[in-house]
């Protein structure tokens, strides 16, 4: 008697769900869940304020197509920073980091202008 399992016959298991699961991100004493926003082609997060000063509170975290994160929460609107909800989606990788400004141009001694000579 041989020991193969007959090709016919599938021996996968069922997939059955039990239930969803529900991401939570704490930033200071607020409690916001975290719901995937789909339909766009950047990423993009719905924040839920469940705990804190304002419950029920809704902002909308994204990637522009430009690469840049933008909120719709009234602190980046209002700054142009990038505001809490933003840091800790990037803290936790669930977004990308803003591109890196470029670095200044540093004058050179050389390049600078010689003073002028009084006579």
């Amino acid at each position: 008697m041989s020991s193969v399992p007959d090709p016919r016959v599938s021996v996968q298991p069922a997939i059955t769900r039990h239930g969803t699961a529900c991401l939570f991100i704490a930033i200071g004493s607020s409690l916001y869940s975290l719901i995937p926003s789909h339909g766009g082609t950047a990423p993009a997060w719905d924040l839920v304020q469940k705990q804190g000063a304002s419950p029920g509170a809704r902002y909308t975290a994204r990637i522009t197509e430009h690469g840049h994160p933008a909120c719709t929460c009234p602190d980046h609107q209002n700054r142009g920073t990038v505001c809490k909800h933003l840091g800790a989606l990037i803290a936790a990788r669930l977004l990308t980091a803003p591109p890196a400004a470029p670095a200044p141009l540093a004058r050179s001694r050389s390049a600078r202008r010689p003073k002028a000579v009084r006579s």
